[in-house]
């Protein structure tokens, strides 16, 4: 969806990566001027990409270290900046880097590992419970995560978790309601004037630490937003940002902002922005990271609210004589699904040739009077198409469901 953003700038795609959509193109490259497949070790490999790109961004922070050392040696800017990308690709760095510069989060302690059993109970006792046990590095939809609702919860943790890798055992906080912020913050080519762009705050709902909904604009008062916003802004100066950045937030019962995490990148939360924004978060994020004047970050004209379901891989229907997790193998084509929808409907096929269950496979965005009708109608959407049968002349194995649609 970047890419699809830069091509209507009128700015050229390299895709860089190893293969990791079972033998497809990643979803970018079906879509980019160019793919070249490699691991993010490879060397020779990254010198052949640097030489084609005037500037590198990431569509997620877990890239080597490796990578982006070899791309600063060679010349080639990389946004956001690598330690961006370090901080917010470990949470106890996150966490850290929070807490260094008084940003309200969730109360934490640092685990080197879960081999001392001792000093994982002494931890956990500090922090009380309920809390969540969550692993340093590699954390997102719920990844790497135990609560435990008593202290005796932990031998059963210890029993299934990796114990030789860093840890955070992080305090359960009664939520009334889960926000997110996005900003972006460039520096101008032309000129070299700092700008920033901030959306209004959306409101998410998650089902097994995975999302599940946005509803934008989140029904938040002004003096909400804003601090949520001079919040994200703060991270962004911190860190002198070049990209766009989205802050997740826990919203507590008497109206308390804590930073749950952070990511230096286009966020799930702003698919909805794709249709319902004046300026999508992916045109946006190119604009930033290309030093171009930032757009307008608001709804559309005439729009009262807007919404975003995620597709995963459970939701969508399959033939059970056949692999179910093959995207091919689903018994509905999805570019005639997508073209079914109302007008004030958008679906979006990621092109994955997996639909794994818990993966995400596509999103579909509402446009309506309100957040609340629009996530009503997307909802509707959804439950259709898990029921859905082949439309006339679609067979199950039809490639169609391989290729992105929005």
């Amino acid at each position: 969806m970047s890419t699809e953003a830069a091509h209507a700038l009128g700015l050229k795609v390299i895709v860089f990566g190893p293969d990791t959509n079972d033998g497809m193109a990643p979803p970018a490259a079906q879509v980019a001027d160019g793919f070249i497949q490699a691991d993010y070790t490879d060397t020779d490999a990254l010198a052949d990409f640097a030489r084609q790109t005037d500037l590198v961004t990431l569509e997620f922070e877990n890239v080597s270290p490796i990578a982006l050392d070899t791309l600063s040696r060679l010349g080639v800017p990389v946004y956001p900046n690598k330690q961006a990308l370090e901080t917010f690709s470990n949470r106890l760095q996150e966490k850290t880097f929070f807490s260094t510069h008084g940003l309200p989060t969730v109360p934490f302690e640092a685990l080197a590992n879960l081999s001392d059993r001792a000093a994982v109970e002494a931890a956990v006792a500090r922090i009380g419970t309920p809390c969540v046990l969550k692993t340093a590095g590699f954390g997102y939809d719920g990844k790497g995560q135990y609560r435990l609702d008593h202290p005796t919860d932990l031998a059963g943790v210890l029993e299934k978790a990796a114990l030789d890798q860093p840890y955070i055992v992080e305090s359960w906080v009664a939520l009334a309601f889960e926000i997110s912020v996005i900003g972006a913050r460039t520096t101008l080519t032309q000129g070299g004037e700092t700008q920033t762009a901030f959306y209004w705050p959306f409101l998410n709902h998650h089902r097994h630490h995975i999302l599940d909904t946005t509803q934008w604009p989140a029904p938040v008062d002004a003096t909400m937003a804003e601090a949520a916003q001079h919040l994200t802004n703060r991270i962004l100066t911190l860190l002198d940002y070049r990209g766009l950045l989205c802050v997740e937030f826990f919203v507590t019962a008497d109206g308390q902002l804590l930073i749950n995490e952070c990511a230096p990148r286009p966020h799930n939360s702003g698919h909805v922005t794709q249709h319902a924004a004046v300026c999508s978060q992916f045109e946006q994020h190119v604009r930033a990271v290309c030093g171009l004047p930032l757009s307008e970050p608001s709804l559309k004209p005439g729009i009262g609210g807007a919404a975003m379901v995620n597709l995963l891989g459970d939701h969508l229907p399959r033939n059970p004589d056949l692999n179910p997790d093959l995207n091919m193998n689903l018994t509905v084509d999805p570019v005639a699904w997508a073209a079914s929808l109302p007008a004030n409907s958008h679906g979006v096929w990621y092109g994955k040739a997996s639909a794994r269950p818990g993966r995400k496979m596509g999103h579909i965005n509402v446009l309506a009077a309100s957040p609340d009708e629009a996530v009503e109608q997307a909802l509707a959407h959804r439950a259709a198409l898990n029921t859905a049968t082949p439309p006339t002349g679609t067979k199950p194995g039809s490639q169609a469901g391989s290729q992105p649609i929005g």
